[in-house]
This record gives structure tokens, C-alpha cells and sequence, in this order.
């Protein structure tokens, strides 16, 4: 089962604390209170995506959930498979 997506607002407070406050990965999970793997991995996604902060003007939530989170096409979730499909992967 996928782990939960932190919240925007941790999101965007990690990308505070890091880029405005340089705190360490263990820093920023203790004053978030997620883990650091989270953390790194949210910090990778905001490299790629050559985010920094402030985040542009008028960026929603949506928007940055979008650029952190592209979505793949054709990839299909586990719970939008029919139980043929899956039955017929088990064996």
C-alpha cells in the first residue's frame, strides 16, 4: 500500500525551513513531524522541479502538488485493476 502524501502545508514549510533557514534533513523532520525519508524525498522532488522559495506568486496548492507530483500516464493504480486482473497476475 503507497504511504500517505504529506500535507501542502508541511510541504511548503519544509521548503521554508530549508531553503530560508538552511536547517539540516533531521532538523526539518523534527520541527515538521515527519520522517526524514519524506523529507529528502520532498526536497529530491522540489530539485528536480527547480523549485525554490518563495514559490512563485500566486502558486496553489494544486499547482505545486502537480509539478512535485507529476502524474505518469498509463500507469493505473492497484485499486483500478478488476479482481480478473489481479487474480490472473497471483498465478
Amino acid at each position: 500500500m503507497p504511504a500517505k502524501r504529506v500535507l501542502m502545508k508541511k510541504i511548503k514549510r519544509i521548503l521554508e525551513l530549508r531553503f530560508v533557514f538552511k536547517l539540516s534533513i533531521r532538523a526539518i523532520a523534527r520541527n515538521v513531524g515527519v520522517s526524514r525519508g519524506s523529507v529528502s524525498r520532498i526536497l529530491e522532488r522540489a530539485t528536480v522541479a527547480n523549485l525554490t522559495w518563495p514559490l512563485p506568486d500566486g502558486m496553489t496548492d494544486a499547482e505545486l502538488e502537480a509539478i512535485l507530483y507529476p502524474s505518469r500516464p498509463g500507469l493505473r493504480r492497484r485499486s483500478d485493476l478488476c479482481r480478473t486482473e489481479l487474480r490472473s497476475n497471483w498465478n
